[in-house]
């Protein structure tokens, strides 16, 4: 795309972001109208490999602050709560953070009691599509039941290692959050879960790996509630020599995004995209490119309820001063890769063949 074609749409894209961040403020008509307009402008002037421009990200501006390690953030399904986790320089868990709108404002942060503090910290916050349950991720000692099909009882979890935790509301507050029982939970570390609707979690583990990475895992859930069986996703999600991690299910379970370290992408970490297909197996990944990732990380991927947004974190390097954020960007740029595949039959259903 020419420099003269390729200005006026950045800046009509910026201002598409600008007003989609402007409606989950403010939810008003007017701001659903700008957001209508520039769609349109954005469709018109939209080639197949237009850029999309994200933004940093914060429901209200009275809620950023430039010294703060933004570290995962989640809405409630109804928008009306904004969980942030926060992490300190070492990217050790601060805990979380909740803002609620009342009367069209965001509320000043304040911290989950459960999931703050000397002993409770944690992070990576997920809403179940129901808004009664809150998964998370803790560091936080305690007990680990003894794992399905291994030797051994009951054990320690010492601090530094990570499980999934589960709270759920009653009425306007929390439980007190539970560790997830074996086998969503391992002896190793379990990272970022991510629930479709139909109550299937996908998370990462380090489970049977010995060289610190992760892989992504999904487990369905039974009549009774309960996750029973965990299964590793396959080649082309997980790689053997690449840390697949932080994933994100549709709520339909149509398409994943996750961060990987594989070769061929543009910084440590970066953001892929792969689309179930008609036989149920996973596309080819598919990096978001260059507009969403860096030279450092891109982590943490979520899209709010109303599918408008792709949220995400973006962190200079895993050790660094500076600042990590939330980044939003239109989910526009999901469509794009849909519409590739939709257009490429090879691309489409490249693994239909697999077993």
């Amino acid at each position: 795309m020419d420099g003269a074609r390729s200005l006026p749409l950045v800046v009509i894209s910026r201002c598409y972001i600008m007003c989609l961040i402007y409606y989950w403020e403010a939810r008003s008509m007017r701001a659903l109208a700008c957001s209508l307009v520039l769609l349109t402008l954005v469709s018109c002037a939209h080639s197949a490999d237009a850029p999309v421009i994200p933004q940093t990200f914060v429901p209200s501006p009275t809620l950023a602050d430039p010294t703060r390690f933004d570290q995962y953030s989640a809405f409630s399904p109804d928008g009306s709560e904004y969980y942030l986790s926060v992490a300190d320089a070492d990217w050790n868990y601060r805990g979380i953070l909740r803002s609620i709108r009342r009367n069209g404002e965001w509320s000043p942060f304040e911290p989950l009691p459960f999931v703050w503090g000397q002993g409770k910290d944690g992070g990576e916050p997920f809403i179940g599509a129901n808004g009664a349950e809150l998964f998370f991720v803790s560091a936080r000692e305690g007990t680990r039941p003894a794992e399905t099909g291994m030797a051994g009882s009951a054990g320690i979890v010492q601090s530094g290692e990570t499980d999934i935790y589960l709270a759920r509301r009653s009425g306007k507050a929390w439980s007190e959050p539970v560790r997830l029982p074996p086998p969503v939970n391992s002896r190793s570390n379990e990272w970022h879960p991510s629930v479709a609707d139909d109550g299937t979690i996908y998370f990462a583990s380090e489970r049977g790996r010995q060289d610190g990475k992760a892989d992504i895992y999904f487990s369905r859930r039974d009549s009774t509630g309960n996750y029973r069986d965990v299964e590793r996703l396959a080649a082309p999600i997980n790689l053997d020599n690449s840390n697949d991690s932080d994933p994100f299910i549709a709520p339909d379970g149509s398409y994943l995004i996750f961060h990987s370290d594989r070769k061929g992408g543009f910084g440590e970490h970066d953001l892929y995209i792969a689309f179930r297909q008609p036989c149920g197996n996973w596309s080819e990944p598919q990096d978001l490119g260059g507009e969403i990732n860096t030279a450092g990380w891109e982590m943490g991927p979520s899209v709010t309820r109303d599918g408008r947004l792709l949220l995400f974190t973006r962190r200079a390097a895993i050790r660094t001063d500076q600042p990590s954020r939330i980044y939003a960007v239109s989910t526009a740029v999901i469509d794009r890769f849909r519409s590739r595949q939709r257009q490429d039959r090879k691309v489409r259903f490249p693994n239909c063949g697999r077993r």
